[in-house]
């Protein structure tokens, strides 16, 4: 077995069945077909390899960068290829944002998290409500009390997991003390030395806090 958090590599065994296979390893049949697609289950051929997930890709207890997250993204969207993975733009230091479309009803709803970088456990939260939802629908199970199927193909949900994704590299140490971004942005962190640096860190990379940039003036007259 090759394993990877959240699934494995599994290589076919003469007698194997996917009902064997999923409850040798704690899988679900229906997780296995969704991981394979085009897989005969009633045909399957010695030596060919197979996806079975197992466990959580996501973690509760490690805080996410950029890198992480593109990782734990493509681990998601091979065990649920009805997932959408779309880029939306670029930061300052020009790393992707991503954004995860789930479902095909009419009513859109859109989540975001990590609008200030030391914010950064609420991308924590959004990674996981994206594969628990997965994982229900693929199961036909509720998630919060809510038939997962239901919520599918009546709502779309386009989940921006991590905004700033420099403001949070900064904070978690990803971006190297060398780096000319990091250089800057600690010149600019001396103005307010209040707060620690990088663990107090809210804004972009430049400074620009991300979440006073709405011009709709809600709340005004």
């Amino acid at each position: 077995m090759d394993n990877q958090r959240g699934f494995f590599y599994y290589t076919i065994r003469r007698g194997d069945t996917i009902y064997k296979i999923a409850n040798e390893f704690g899988s679900s049949i229906q997780r296995i077909i969704i991981a394979n697609p085009g897989i005969n289950i009633y045909n399957l051929n010695v030596g060919d390899k197979i996806i079975v997930p197992i466990g959580n890709v996501t973690r509760d207890d490690e805080y996410y960068n950029s890198s992480k997250l593109n990782n734990d993204l493509k681990a998601l969207k091979m065990l649920y290829p009805f997932i959408q993975i779309i880029e939306i733009g670029r930061s300052v230091r020009g790393v992707q944002i991503q954004c995860v479309k789930i479902g095909v009803g009419t009513k859109e709803v859109s989540y975001n998290a990590s609008f200030h970088a030391n914010e950064l456990i609420t991308t924590n939260v959004l990674m996981r409500f994206i594969e628990e939802y997965a994982r229900a629908f693929v199961n036909n199970d509720s998630i919060n009390g809510h038939n997962a199927k239901k919520i599918y193909y009546n709502t779309t949900n386009y989940i921006v997991p991590l905004v700033n994704t420099d403001g949070v590299d900064l904070v978690t140490e990803s971006i190297p003390i060398v780096d000319n971004t990091y250089i800057n942005a600690q010149k600019i962190a001396n103005n307010y030395p209040a707060i620690s640096f990088p663990s107090g860190w809210k804004a972009n990379i430049q400074g620009v806090d991300l979440n006073l940039q709405f011009p709709a003036r809600m709340g005004r007259s």
